[in-house]
């Protein structure tokens, strides 16, 4: 479901200028029906149906949203890199783009993503690392795509499915 805008202002003129200001954000997108943000219905089409978490494909992106938190906790710490390490390299042909940064430790980690809509195969952009492993990828059979994370990279060559992210840790 859409995650709309609601309000539940009391004030008249507020709840038109907030209706007139929604209207004219959304005319650049072509949209021609906003939802109305002081409308009940907004409000309720907003709201979470838990009971999906259990029924696929919703449990898989829950488990998805899950383990990007708990590696956030567990490795990600933002505290934990060198502020000016990053590198960005991209492909806009094959459409992809990559992010890598050094850690204090001197570690590399990086992230690979595609926004393609096909299956690509790249050359590991990050220069300086021979061997990675693959901490998640989102087209883990876990998440119900369709590989396994330990056989991603091959002599330094990635496979890509459309719209992967693949995060990496240098071993």
């Amino acid at each position: 479901a859409n995650f709309a805008y609601f309000i539940d202002h009391q004030d008249e003129s507020l709840v038109n200028a907030v209706r007139k200001g929604r209207k004219e954000e959304f005319k650049s997108f072509g949209w021609n029906n906003v939802p109305d943000p002081k409308d009940i219905s907004t409000f309720q089409n907003s709201c979470l149906d838990w009971t999906l978490k259990k029924i696929r494909p919703h449990s898989l992106l829950l488990k998805l949203y899950q383990d990007v938190i708990q590696l956030r906790k567990d490795h990600l710490d933002i505290g934990s890199f060198k502020f000016n390490s990053y590198k960005v390299y991209y492909d806009s042909v094959d459409q992809w783009v990559a992010i890598e940064y050094y850690e204090y430790s001197g570690q590399i980690k990086g992230y690979l993503i595609s926004f393609n809509n096909k299956n690509i195969q790249i050359e590991l952009p990050f220069k300086n690392v021979q061997d990675i492993s693959i901490i998640l990828t989102t087209e883990s059979n876990k998440y119900g795509g369709k590989k396994d994370k330990t056989n991603i990279a091959i002599n330094n060559v990635l496979k890509l499915f459309p719209f992967e992210a693949i995060i990496i840790t240098e071993n």
